[in-house]
């Protein structure tokens, strides 16, 4: 059966319904040669819920019993640790956030060059309030984008040779 016979017995199945290898019958602890009737399943179940509500609060506990060798291990650390904080302090967040920044600059440049799906998507909703996700709807808007361009850059040429004209 593999189990200890001095520490545990087999009997009733508990509230839980757990079993032991499929016995119907749950493994029950056995407590100085009296039976307890307590299901080692449930007291394994119900340690490890106590043991996670009740750690923070001992490991404070603990710390306020043992502040000098909380503060030694800090004060060890941080001399231990101190080149690297001081490297990472001088990159700071601020650099982090630029990186971030430039990153999704070059990303919307991108898309607006090539003119990807999500650009002509998040273009058409702007507009109408409407996410699309219809393909030819996005092909369609993708040519009309293109041929604003086009009429754009032409108007600028002509304009262009507009004041080249007058300044003859």
């Amino acid at each position: 059966m593999d189990f200890d016979a001095e520490k545990s017995y087999l009997g009733t199945l508990c509230k839980r319904g757990h079993t032991y290898k499929r016995t119907s019958k749950s493994l029950r602890k056995l407590k100085k040669g009296k039976k307890s009737g307590c299901c080692i399943e449930c007291t394994n179940l119900l340690k490890r819920t106590r043991y996670k509500e009740n750690t923070r609060a001992s490991m404070r506990i603990w710390r306020g019993k043992n502040r000098e060798k909380c503060r030694d291990y800090s004060r060890k650390w941080e001399a231990s640790n101190r080149p690297r904080r001081i490297k990472a302090t001088r990159r700071g967040p601020y650099n982090q956030n630029r990186d971030l920044s430039r990153i999704k600059q070059q990303r919307e440049l991108y898309n607006r060059l090539f003119l990807s799906d999500t650009y002509v998507k998040k273009v058409i909703y702007r507009h109408s309030g409407i996410w699309v996700n219809d393909p030819i709807i996005i092909q369609v808007k993708r040519e009309h984008i293109l041929m604003h361009r086009e009429l754009k850059k032409a108007k600028e040429v002509l304009d262009g040779q507009d004041d080249s004209i007058g300044d003859k």
